[in-house]
């Protein structure tokens, strides 16, 4: 799917996202905050408001279909950036670690993007 692919490299700093490995636990986060959303909707709309089984289901599964779509790549991005967080704390309690940034920018543990970009 095109809309979940890393843009590579980083349009601001150069940084290789592709590179990145974060297997599946983009998929575990969507799953974890769309379960109680649609928990909660199948509640209101079962009890509160009673429609029919077909229209319930139709709405479900749009509904379903729709936040997942729209949550999938936000937290994507959220464990690649949380990842590259990770390893630049990483990497500024390194004292020999010199980064490994395209433009040659040491990587600093309180840096993000457009603070190196101005650098």
């Amino acid at each position: 799917m095109p809309f979940l692919t890393v843009r590579s490299p980083c349009s601001v700093c150069g940084e290789p996202l592709s590179i990145r490995r974060y297997g599946l636990f983009p998929v575990l986060f969507t799953l974890l905050l769309v379960a109680p959303i649609m928990g909660l909707a199948i509640y209101v709309l079962h009890y509160k408001l009673r429609p029919d089984a077909l229209t319930l289901f139709s709405i479900l599964a749009v509904g379903c279909v729709a936040l997942t779509l729209y949550l999938l790549p936000r937290m994507k991005g959220a464990v690649l950036a949380f990842e590259w967080r990770q390893e630049n704390a990483m990497n500024a309690s390194d004292p020999g670690s010199k980064g490994h940034g395209q433009n040659g920018n040491s990587r600093r543990g309180d840096s993000d993007c457009a603070e190196r970009q101005s650098d």
